[in-house]
């Protein structure tokens, strides 16, 4: 085989080691031979959930309704509303694609040590080894938020945009008073 077909060899990566068991540690494991080393077992199931929890839905082809809408938060503050919000996401993406385990609790709390954080715990059984696992999943919001909620007239209460009023507000249904529009406003008696 000449070189140029032959797996490459990286600096700074342990070859023959083991691959990441902790789903975003370490880095790349690589084999003997030069191969990616590939995990298996309850170390799978854990990068699996890692990767459907860090994938918005859109994102993988063949399958544009995998993964989770965590990725809605970002702009959320870091209070009850959003930690809920979390929960159901996380709940709602595991149910739906990860029927390896069975989610036997979720929660939510902001990092005490970085006020932008909502870390999100889940405790799941595998069902195939009966192992309990935890994954702890950090989400960082943004930190130009302050814990406050944004003044939009397209964001529910609280400010989180799942619980706005008008469904899409992008539609052209909407009503742009700041170009010179007027909204629409009942005739008087």
């Amino acid at each position: 085989m000449s070189p140029r077909f032959a797996a490459p060899r990286f600096s700074g990566l342990t070859v023959g080691g083991p691959a990441s068991t902790t789903g975003g540690g370490v880095g790349l494991g690589i084999t003997p031979t030069g191969a990616l080393a590939m995990v298996d077992g309850d170390a799978s199931v854990r990068q699996a959930i890692l990767l459907l929890l860090s994938t918005r839905p859109g994102e993988r082809l063949m399958r544009p309704t995998y993964g989770s809408h965590l990725h809605r938060l970002i702009f959320a503050p870091n209070d009850q509303t959003t930690a809920g919000l979390a929960i159901h996401y996380v709940r709602e993406a595991i149910e739906r694609w990860e029927p390896r385990v069975q989610i036997l609790a979720i929660d939510a709390n902001a990092d005490p040590d970085v006020p932008e954080r909502l870390t999100v715990e889940l405790r799941y059984l595998i069902r195939s080894s009966l192992a309990t696992e935890t994954v702890h999943y950090p989400l960082d919001l943004d930190p130009a938020m302050g814990g406050h909620a944004p003044t939009s007239p397209h964001r529910g209460p609280a400010g989180h945009p799942d619980l706005a009023t008008d469904p899409d507000p992008e539609s052209p249904q909407d009503h742009d008073t700041a170009s010179g529009g007027t909204p629409d406003v009942p005739a008087g008696p």
